[in-house]
């Protein structure tokens, strides 16, 4: 009579690595401090707008003029957080009139232009330390589910993928970072970028869309394209980066016959792995979705052993809800933070500050403590 970790291997559905990586916002931070947190971005946004709606940018086209003054029309404590703008901008409120609703939709696509261009034109310089995560995750081939827009974790398993090469004689691929989706990206130029088989290198499964995925505004939001030169923000004349935002109601991005067969992949993998490594991400009271997705897949199940299953969350402060969530579960949860940290018990008020400089970031220790070790 088998145990039940056996009958666990012998009824997946899917033979496929259990280790995987759940990444947010402050993952790409960690990564390259040059990269917007949600407070810079919404910043970033309003200081290009503030500057487009004064009279002294009069050679700019006026649409862009009128975009920009219309969006100080907006309460200031909706423009604090560029979520909040694009969950408001996006929703059709019973009060809006049908005027208001299309000058919300003018101002949505042309926020989603400026977050792909900010992400675009940072420099995309990862810490030399960090590689070892992505060796690791090369070497395990390893599911990524990131809520992130932004090509750094792409780099990184691109920078690194020599290391996994050299053990299995695999082609070293291109920069077009096509190879990782599960989706059935048409090229924009109709180039083939694309000579290697996809299941051969880890997954990334991008929940909220990428700056290198887009469709025509005007068009079916089914179509989408691949787009390769996303990197120097080639955006064609016409188009729109398929970008997600976290909002509570995402019916639109649904219709996409592709979004949701991410979700349930991610899902799936979520359901049967063993090692989860969330990083960086705090799970937005905005985004229920990816709330609900981990409910979901940590449903406990006959023939699954939570024995068997840990979470690491990487971040710089104690997740209450996530400790109880797991606690519920009876989940293995490791929880790698600044909470013990001298600095943040003295000058909690500052920890940004703090922590930009810090020598003992959760990131640091995460990779020399948990990820180095495993790394052949």
């Amino acid at each position: 009579m088998g145990s039940d970790k056996n009958k666990q291997q012998e009824t997946s559905p899917i033979d496929f690595n259990n280790e995987v990586f759940i990444l947010g916002a402050g993952f790409s931070k960690a990564l390259n401090p040059n990269y917007p947190t949600l407070k810079e971005l919404s910043k970033a946004i309003e200081e290009q707008y503030s500057r487009l709606a004064t009279d002294e940018h009069k050679l700019f086209d006026q649409p862009t003029t009128m975009i920009a003054k219309y969006y100080f029309l907006l309460p200031k404590e909706i423009r604090n957080n560029i979520e909040h703008v694009l969950t408001y901008l996006y929703a059709d409120f019973p009060w809006k009139t049908h005027v208001e609703q299309n000058m919300d939709k003018a101002l949505y696509f042309d926020i989603l232009h400026r977050i792909s261009y900010l992400f675009s034109y940072q420099p995309s310089n990862i810490k030399p330390e960090y590689k070892k995560l992505g060796e690791y995750i090369n070497q395990k081939n390893a599911t990524c589910i990131t809520f992130n827009y932004d090509l750094l974790l792409e780099k990184l398993l691109n920078d690194t993928f020599t290391f996994r090469a050299a053990l299995t004689d695999k082609k070293i691929v291109s920069d077009s970072y096509k190879h990782h989706y599960r989706m059935p990206l048409t090229t924009f130029d109709a180039k083939d970028y694309l000579k290697t088989d996809s299941y051969d290198y880890p997954e990334i499964l991008k929940l909220h869309g990428s700056i290198n995925w887009i469709y025509k505004t005007n068009g079916n939001i089914n179509d989408l394209m691949f787009n390769p030169t996303a990197n120097n923000y080639g955006i064609p004349e016409g188009y729109s980066p398929f970008i997600v935002p976290p909002v509570t109601d995402k019916t639109l991005f649904y219709k996409n016959p592709h979004l949701p067969q991410i979700w349930q992949i991610a899902k799936e993998r979520i359901k049967w792995a063993n090692n989860i490594y969330i990083i960086g991400y705090s799970f937005p009271e905005t985004d229920l979705s990816a709330k609900f997705l981990i409910e979901f897949a940590m449903q406990k199940n006959p023939i699954e052993d939570y024995n068997d299953k840990k979470i690491y969350l990487v971040d710089l402060k104690p997740n209450k809800n996530l400790n109880e969530f797991c606690r519920n579960k009876g989940v293995n949860l490791q929880e790698i933070n600044c909470s013990k940290c001298e600095h943040y018990r003295a000058r909690a008020k500052a920890l940004g500050k703090i922590c930009e400089t810090c020598t003992k970031m959760p990131m640091d220790k995460f990779i020399q403590e948990i990820i180095t070790p495993k790394v052949l």
